[in-house]
């Protein structure tokens, strides 16, 4: 806004008081500094600098809030207050037909126009840094910060990425890169498939971080009951996690609070088990016939052992599954099936082994994780004389040294398929870090900015 000195001289040739001229003129400029921050937050306007980025967390990288908009799930660095929360969280995040529903917050503010006080970084404290890496390296881009109802599965989830993505893209060039971080990764798969004749269309890169594409035998190591039991008798299996986690006294505090969460705060079995999401972060199919699982159990005076594999993983699952009493009662790996097909629905599959769908595009980086001790494979006992309670639980694990220590590098590679397919094209890159180092490491942070930078591939080799 302009002010013409001749204009306000003659206002006060006229008789108008200069205290007068003094407030028009800072009203005036009240109005415009309050215009001015409407634009810079809003969603629906762009400054037509360049291609915002989303950035997708993984599973319980997300503050959720319930019907009564209080914060439910919090980040890490609010452990004192989940604390005092911790008998009712149990409750209040298990899902069930009434409680289908978890409200997130800031998904359609421009976080590079936010101070960092009031930047949204989820859950994670690795989130914070590649939100603020992303601003600060790309100033001519709008952030975005997706958070989403984890709990849900990725199909319902990438609706809701849609709706962001359409809007975002309203109002702007056009396009949006995507940057995605563990589930996040299958979040960005199911949307892409699922709108691939719409607003997929709109999208520039993806870039997934440490995406469990085959899942995790560490879901089975967290869902199951019992799984560290409070006797001298088991502690060798808790020195046996710490070693694998190097001692790092940050992991280990994170071990015993996970412990103490399940056990106070009613983060139980049959909580998790009721998580959609939870489908899809077990090992697929071709995994275990890879790693197949033992199982042993005592009928009587008798000890039995067998393997989970291909022929009887379905049952396994459904068996865990069914404990919660509104859950499927068979277990079924259509959502799989479906984010490792084509747009036909025609398996995509690389020498025999079934490649997630984001390997079929031109436009899609991976970085995965190396070089750390990851759980590979499960021995687990099943209580074979009352399958209604407690159905199994983990009795032993094998810890490999390779991948990101919660993804193992056949699920986060899709069993080998990514470094065949792209180890020469600048779209895959391998880094020895944990699982959150795939996005918050220094030198993921720099392959993050060099993929967002160069040129789109021409097509799939």
């Amino acid at each position: 806004m302009r002010f013409n000195s001749k204009a306000i001289s003659k206002v006060i040739r006229r008789g108008f008081s200069l205290r007068l001229v003094i407030f028009f003129i800072m009203f005036s400029l009240i109005i415009q500094f309050s215009f001015t921050g409407i634009r810079r937050v809003s969603a629906q306007q762009n400054d037509g600098k360049g291609i915002p980025i989303i950035i997708v967390p993984g599973i319980m990288g997300s503050r959720l809030y319930d019907d009564k908009h209080q914060l439910v799930w919090l980040e890490d660095s609010q452990i004192d207050i989940l604390f005092k929360s911790l008998p009712g969280i149990g409750q209040k995040i298990k899902f069930s037909s009434e409680n289908n529903k978890m409200k997130v917050r800031g998904n359609y503010n421009k976080q590079n126009h936010m101070s960092k006080e009031l930047r949204e970084y989820g859950t994670r404290n690795e989130y914070k840094a590649i939100v603020d890496f992303l601003i600060e390296e790309f100033p001519e881009r709008d952030i975005y910060f997706f958070s989403y109802d984890w709990r849900l599965s990725v199909l319902q989830i990438a609706d809701k990425l849609n709706k962001l993505i359409l809007c975002v893209t309203k109002y702007g060039p056009g396009k949006v890169d995507i940057v995605a971080h563990s589930m996040g990764g299958l979040v960005a798969s199911a949307f892409m498939k699922k709108f691939a004749d719409g607003s997929a269309q709109q999208v520039g890169k993806i870039i997934t971080c440490g995406t469990p594409y085959e899942g995790s035998p560490k879901t089975f190591y967290v869902l199951l009951p019992d799984r560290i039991q409070f006797d001298l008798k088991k502690i060798d299996k808790i020195l046996l996690l710490a070693d694998s986690v190097k001692f790092d006294p940050e992991k280990i505090v994170k071990i015993f609070f996970d412990i103490f969460s399940r056990v106070f705060a009613g983060l139980t079995f049959e909580v998790k088990c009721s998580f959609p999401s939870m489908q899809l972060l077990v090992p697929s199919l071709q995994y275990m016939e890879k790693y197949p699982f033992v199982s042993s159990y005592v009928e009587g005076d008798e000890y039995s052992a067998f393997s989970i594999a291909r022929d009887n993983y379905a049952e396994f699952l459904s068996m865990i599954f069914s404990s919660n009493k509104e859950g499927e009662k068979e277990f079924n790996f259509d959502i799989y099936n479906y984010i490792t097909s084509d747009a036909n629905d025609i398996p995509l599959t690389h020498y025999g082994k079934r490649y997630n769908y984001l390997a079929s595009l031109p436009n899609t980086y991976f970085i995965v994780g190396i070089n750390q001790d990851t759980i590979s494979s499960l021995g687990v006992e099943r209580n074979i004389s009352n399958p209604s309670s407690f159905c199994s639980r983990v009795e032993d694990i094998k810890i490999d040294t390779n991948g990101d220590g919660t993804v193992p590098y056949d699920s986060a590679t899709m069993m080998g398929v990514l470094p065949h397919l792209l180890s020469r094209t600048g779209r895959y890159f391998e880094i020895a870090q944990d699982h959150g180092g795939t996005i918050n490491h220094y030198k993921a942070r720099s392959e993050i900015k060099r993929m967002l930078e160069e040129p789109t591939t021409a097509s799939v080799p």
